[in-house]
């Protein structure tokens, strides 16, 4: 989640939208048992994320709440990218420590675990820090010699003061090798049909935010 901050509300004319799909997001992840990695940009100057995601972050992992309430979660960043702020501590070696919503996983640490990790990214703006977080990835992908970060951008949850710049930053996502996707088409893929033993707590959490 990339700098889903209350700042950017009266100018982003289609921030609830980003909202219902952080929401969404955060709810299904919590169904999913999957990492939630979210930052803030320059929360110092730009004020911290919108309280109904906060909120909802609360809610979804009371046992993490004070971690939030004393604003260490999210992650607090000054360039555009989020991948540095999450992979790096501040000393500036990798961060082996948790830094995720729930408090237990370490993107960097579970970089070593695994062939492949999808990243699914929503927030603002959509040509700044949500473009350059998809350019960070393909170049560490790169460095590393092997697609290990697969970003999946979910469009729905993505925007710009301007709709132009949302226009092109999706289309240059899509270029780099991002796939484009919604909060919705994703989790219902990843389900693939009725059956899924998490079909009907993910179909109420969508309906709950239509």
């Amino acid at each position: 989640m990339c700098d889903v901050q209350e700042c950017f509300r009266p100018s982003i004319d289609a921030f609830d939208g980003v909202v219902r799909s952080s929401k969404i997001l955060i709810e299904s992840a919590k169904i999913f048992n999957w990492p939630v990695f979210a930052t803030e940009q320059v929360p110092s100057k730009l004020g911290r994320t919108a309280e109904e995601v906060l909120q909802c972050m609360r809610e979804m992992h009371p046992e993490n709440e004070e971690v939030v309430l004393k604003e260490k979660f999210p992650i607090a960043k000054s360039d555009f990218g989020m991948l540095r702020a999450i992979l790096m501590g501040k000393d500036g070696d990798l961060n082996v420590q948790p830094n995720s919503l729930c408090g237990k996983e370490s993107l960097a640490k579970m970089m070593y675990d695994a062939d492949e990790i999808r990243v699914l990214l929503l927030g603002v703006e959509a040509h700044v820090c949500v473009y350059q977080t998809v350019k960070q990835i393909m170049e560490h992908n790169e460095k590393a010699g092997r697609n290990i970060l697969k970003p999946f951008v979910l469009c729905d949850g993505v925007q710009s003061q301007r709709g132009v710049d949302r226009e092109v930053a999706l289309e240059k996502m899509k270029e780099l090798g991002a796939t484009m996707t919604t909060t919705e088409m994703f989790l219902f893929e990843e389900m693939g049909g009725a059956e899924h033993e998490n079909f009907r707590d993910v179909a109420k959490t969508v309906r709950k935010y239509k």
